[in-house]
């Protein structure tokens, strides 16, 4: 590491040290743990020397949203279960690491939150990021000689850094437009089921915030969509010169094939062991 090189990490690192002491952090669990891992990697990288290697995101929580994705036209599957086998794997692998998981979305996105000290969830989880695609093992291929290319469902996963700060919304109120959506139905199991959307005017982004628990509780959602927000446009700050850009713009090409069921199902340690 250059002289310049040291002189801007000794200057962030002492401006992590002062806010660490301001009201706002000193409220916010969730943010002062963030500062004192990010303290922490500093601290490593001035006596190892790889500041060549840092991510300055891998201190940070994560948060991991998974969709189903079909072609057009491709029928949709009656029961998908993908998702849920990547939501299972991911929360599991963060049970083991002894991290904490907060659904942000029903079973479609969820936040990790990692321990006081050591790695932050983002410097583990982001390497799931990108299209993967699922095969039954027990069906038999349309065509012979094809088998390995089949794929019965495909989801992607998308994984953002969570900076752990309040779920307060950046800019103008006007930036802003937030929709409620309530129904109640045999789709829903006759329960209400509500989810709030927040659209981002200047970019067009937009995130839905849901309780799974909970479905029929607005103020949830409301909570919950904030930061998802935060995180995407944290995800969509990050630049091409920087380390995580890769992570949070995987490359179009599948990331991983997975059998549904059985040992080369989706394995959250495997992938990012990898």
């Amino acid at each position: 590491m250059d002289a310049s090189g040291y002189e801007a990490l000794m200057a962030e690192y002492a401006e992590i040290e002062r806010l660490l002491y301001t009201p706002a952090v000193l409220r916010d669990h969730r943010l002062g743990r963030r500062l004192r891992r990010q303290m922490e990697a500093m601290e490593a990288l001035v006596f190892d020397g790889s500041a060549q290697r840092w991510d300055p995101y891998d201190p940070y929580d994560a948060v991991i949203v998974v969709e189903p994705l079909r072609e057009p036209g491709e029928p949709a599957p009656a029961w998908p279960v993908a998702p849920g086998i990547v939501m299972r794997s991911c929360r599991e692998h963060a049970a083991r690491l002894g991290w904490r998981t907060v659904p942000l979305d029903g079973e479609s996105a969820v936040a990790v939150h990692a321990g006081e000290s050591g790695a932050g969830a983002w410097s583990v989880f982001k390497r799931l990021g990108g299209v993967h695609a699922f095969f039954d093992p027990y069906a038999a291929p349309e065509e012979p000689g094809r088998a390995d290319e089949r794929a019965d469902e495909r989801v992607e996963v998308r994984v953002w850094p969570d900076d752990g700060g309040p779920a307060e919304l950046p800019g103008a109120p006007e930036d802003w437009r937030e929709e409620v959506y309530c129904r109640r139905g045999p789709s829903c199991g006759g329960e209400p089921d509500s989810a709030v959307w927040i659209t981002h005017v200047p970019s067009g982004r937009r995130v839905r915030g849901r309780d799974h628990r909970r479905p029929g509780k607005v103020s949830a959602g409301r909570a919950n969509a904030p930061r998802l927000m935060r995180a995407l446009l944290l995800a969509d700050g990050v630049g091409p010169g920087e380390p995580a850009y890769a992570y949070v713009r995987p490359p179009a090409e599948p990331a991983g094939r997975h059998a549904l069921w059985g040992p080369s199902s989706f394995d959250v340690e495997r992938i990012v062991s990898r």
